[in-house]
């Protein structure tokens, strides 16, 4: 009984949970789990780790409903108030050296946790690059991840069949809410392939079975292995990823056909680099100075590429934004209180920002449900219930229209400002166009190859 009210309260979480991060982001895409994930065998998802907590609610939460994975956080983040969430999704707390002179023997009671888990085969959660850190990039993985699994095989006579998924998370924004993301996972590694050589030869064989990992998830991410020139790269990715999706007549509104088209011009970027392309140091310069005066002018890429705009078509969106005006504040009074519990206790509770996403998505399951019911109480008590259901009706849409007026009006101060100084003539807006339009066409010209490759 015990084991079923477990995976009750496990399932309601996790339903949750997904639900939330499902209005979190503007996009979510899940490629290749019902392909790559065995059935019946336990599994290790290997995923990298950009996003703190939200990383592995990200992989439970796309996981099937019949698998409730075990996953490994800092032991720091185990506050005596959450241990009942944490013990219901099966979290377990992995301790570092700084959290004290007995961590040892307390992560060897964490693995073997793990190994009587995976006996029972079930699911685990694993980063095996030890910490976080929002690079595109792979970092060097970790061996626990291998020893765990073997580990397990060991105990149960080489007879449990323990798989490695490598899982990507790609995040076209770590922090703001209505990002993308976009979760692949890889094709399967089966501890099967590989009992004869570790017969013979553990260690060699969990460092050879950690650099197949390793290579499984780096072609689920997008990576930047040149780290001198990784923020010129990173500009040039965002700037030309769609434009490049388009090129290839593939559809820039699938997560996947953008990945795809980004892993291969950081491809090309990164060969062109390594070939000593001489017109690279010239494009290297005009990127940083692209970057820096989009930086000081507080505008995005897409208001430069976008450009230019008619006054008529900018007076038009002034008056819509106008029009909108009363609503927008009506969602505003309404929902911000709700909205800004969780933003407030994110950075209350957490100073390291990578968690702070996974607080905000986590924390608008509850306050929204329970201060918009508090809320539509209020206006019943004080007039009847039809207003009452209408006003409830009118909170999550107006809410969320608020959300997108305060985006609207950014976009149009940044279209407008730009669209005035482009008109002054301003020298250093003159020089931002003349600097994307130099980069757009080196980009041109180094893909001219990959439209027919893309389709493949």
């Amino acid at each position: 009984m015990k084991r079923k009210l477990h995976t009750f309260y496990y399932n309601t979480l996790k339903a949750l949970i997904a639900f939330a991060l499902r209005m979190f982001y503007r996009r979510h895409e899940v490629d290749g789990y019902k392909e790559n994930v065995p059935k019946g065998k336990p599994v290790i998802f290997a995923g990298n780790h950009q996003n703190a907590l939200i990383d592995a609610l990200n992989v439970v939460c796309t996981t099937s409903r019949d698998r409730q994975p075990t996953f490994m956080t800092r032991s720091d983040i185990f506050l005596p108030k959450l241990k009942p969430i944490f013990n219901t999704f099966k979290m377990l707390p992995i301790y570092r050296q700084q959290d004290g002179v007995d961590t040892l023997q307390k992560n060897e009671e964490i693995f073997a946790t793990c190994i009587r888990r995976l006996s029972r085969k079930e699911a685990l959660i694993i980063f095996p690059e030890g910490n976080h850190n929002r690079q595109r990039r792979l970092r060097p993985l970790k061996k626990g991840t291998a020893r765990i699994a073997f580990l397990a095989e060991e105990a149960n006579d080489f007879q449990l069949g323990t798989c490695f998924v490598p899982v990507g998370l790609n995040y076209s924004n770590h922090l703001h809410f209505r990002g993308d993301l976009y979760v692949k996972y890889g094709k399967p590694i089966n501890t099967e392939d590989y009992y004869e050589e570790y017969q013979t030869n553990p260690q060699r064989t969990l460092i050879k079975i950690t650099q197949v990992i390793s290579d499984g998830m780096r072609d689920s991410i997008l990576h930047i292995a040149n780290k001198e020139n990784y923020e010129t790269i990173e500009s040039l990715r965002m700037m030309y990823e769609v434009p490049m999706t388009r090129k290839a007549g593939l559809n820039p509104r699938r997560l996947r056909d953008v990945f795809d088209s980004a892993k291969k011009l950081i491809d090309v970027i990164e060969r062109r680099i390594s070939e000593g392309d001489p017109q690279w140091p010239q494009i290297a310069a005009k990127t940083s100075e692209y970057r820096a005066a989009l930086k000081k002018f507080r505008w995005r890429d897409h208001v430069v590429a976008a450009a230019p705009y008619s006054f008529v078509g900018l007076l038009l969106y002034a008056v819509g934004l106008i029009l909108l005006l009363p609503i927008h504040l009506y969602g505003v009074i309404n929902s911000y209180i709700p909205y800004k519990i969780p933003d407030i206790a994110a950075k209350k509770i957490f100073k390291d920002d990578h968690f702070h996403s996974s607080v905000k998505a986590a924390g608008a399951i509850f306050t929204f449900p329970i201060l918009y019911l508090i809320q539509t109480g209020i206006v019943w008590a004080l007039s009847d219930l039809r207003w009452a259901l209408i006003y409830l009706v009118s909170l999550p849409l107006t809410g969320n229209l608020a959300y997108w007026y305060s985006v609207w009006v950014k976009k149009w101060y940044s279209r407008w400002s730009f669209s005035s100084l482009l008109r002054k003539k301003n020298p250093e807006v003159l020089m931002l166009v003349e600097n994307r339009k130099m980069i757009t066409e080196y980009l041109e010209k180094i893909t001219t190859h990959l439209p027919e490759t893309a389709k493949q």
